[in-house]
């Protein structure tokens, strides 16, 4: 079993006991203190099934990361040492490695930043992926007959389809 703590304000409190379901935490204990709230969530599933909810918020937390400052400044730093290249003529054939290393710089964060667009117009499609997915191992949507999702037929199981049939 584990527990966390997260300290929110009020108004966001229904969104994250929600967003935090989708990955197997259940809010067992809530604390209103002024403009925040403190919740307590608790999971309590087996290893086999935690180690995929874990997997699964990483890939929300990268998928939603914010927006890759460092590649801009990367690609300024390339585009500096690009003009360094073209400016600076009295050291010789030093000045090769201006233009090695801006292509470097600027070949990385051109890379970083596509990446980044690629994952910003599919974020809503992703995020919806990732949160079905959670749903689907802690059992709050049953798209595959998991074994803990299925009903284990006994004497009682056809008494309703049998007094259907009979009228």
């Amino acid at each position: 079993m584990e527990n966390k703590t997260i300290k929110v304000k009020k108004y966001k409190k229904d969104r994250i006991i929600e967003f935090e379901s989708h990955f197997g935490w259940d809010a067992f204990s809530i604390k209103d203190d002024g403009t925040h709230s403190i919740i307590n969530f608790e999971r309590n599933y087996p290893k086999s099934t935690i180690k995929p909810l874990k997997k699964l918020y990483r890939q929300y937390k990268y998928v939603n990361r914010p927006v890759p400052i460092l590649g801009f400044i990367n690609l300024i730093i390339g585009l500096i040492l690009f003009i360094l290249f073209y400016k600076i003529t009295n050291i010789g054939e030093y000045r090769y490695i201006f233009l090695a290393s801006g292509f470097l710089f600027s070949s990385i964060s051109l890379f970083e930043i596509f990446i980044f667009l690629i994952l910003l117009t599919q974020r809503k499609k992703l995020t919806d992926y990732i949160f079905d997915n959670g749903d689907e191992l802690t059992g709050k949507k049953k798209a595959y007959p998991y074994v803990m999702n299925l009903v284990q037929s006994n004497e009682n199981s056809n008494k309703l389809r049998n007094f259907i049939t009979k009228k």
